[in-house]
């Protein structure tokens, strides 16, 4: 996770009886999670905010009002991220390894 902050992470596991609370374990998981959350949290906002504000501009929009609904079409963006946030979270595995 890239800090020696402590981090919770609730992982579910058929061997979780060879663990145990307060453990020091090794958590990883799949590289391509971080490519698809790169692409989710930082890609496809910056995609929907140049294209709202695009458009917005074409139409012949004020600079002002382009810009506060191309920041909306973002937090709409968001918005329904976080409503999809649990069929993401069942995309998301870690692997848990004793050290």
């Amino acid at each position: 996770m890239g800090s020696s902050e402590k981090r919770e992470i609730m992982i579910y596991t058929d061997e979780a009886q060879s663990y145990s609370i307060g453990e020091v374990v090794n958590i990883s998981a799949k590289q391509s999670l971080g490519v698809m959350a790169v692409i989710l949290c930082y890609i496809v906002p910056l995609v929907v905010l140049v294209t709202a504000l695009a458009i917005a501009t074409v139409v012949g929009l004020s600079d002002g009002i382009a810009a506060i609904l191309s920041l909306a079409s973002v937090s709409i963006y968001f918005g329904l991220l976080a409503l999809f946030r649990d069929r993401l979270s069942k995309k998301v595995i870690f692997k848990i390894n004793k050290i």
